[in-house]
């Protein structure tokens, strides 16, 4: 269910399909742990569409600052907003278990998901 990005907000990691019968909207993803990641040109359009590259989740969290990284959340979500965005492709955690099962960890505000994938 994902294409046609190209059409709505260019270099945009894709979209989803809406289902009206459901009442379920078309979405816009787009990638960047660091910030909206899009193509910062448009055709027919001669306004450019720069996005802040901000500091990757281990950096911020190196400064043991959270009213930092909340501020930088609230930007990077801003900029989700004003570009046309709906859903951030990142952060999350990647990793493995002592089992070897790898193990990813989403937040979504006061929710925690994760997935465990077993390769076996």
């Amino acid at each position: 269910m994902i294409g046609g990005h190209a059409q709505r907000v260019p270099g945009a990691a894709g979209t989803t399909q809406a289902i009206s019968r459901l009442g379920i909207p078309s979405t816009v993803l787009t990638d960047g742990p660091a910030g909206v990641r899009i193509n910062p040109r448009r055709d027919n359009d001669q306004n450019t569409y720069f996005c802040t590259g901000f500091p990757v989740g281990t950096a911020l969290a190196c400064t043991w600052n959270t009213q930092l990284v909340e501020e930088v959340g609230k930007c990077i979500g801003n900029e989700v907003l004003e570009y046309g965005c709906d859903v951030l492709l990142a952060p999350g955690i990647f990793g493995r278990n002592r089992h070897g099962i790898k193990i990813f960890l989403f937040q979504e505000g006061s929710w925690n998901y994760t997935l465990f994938h077993n390769p076996l």
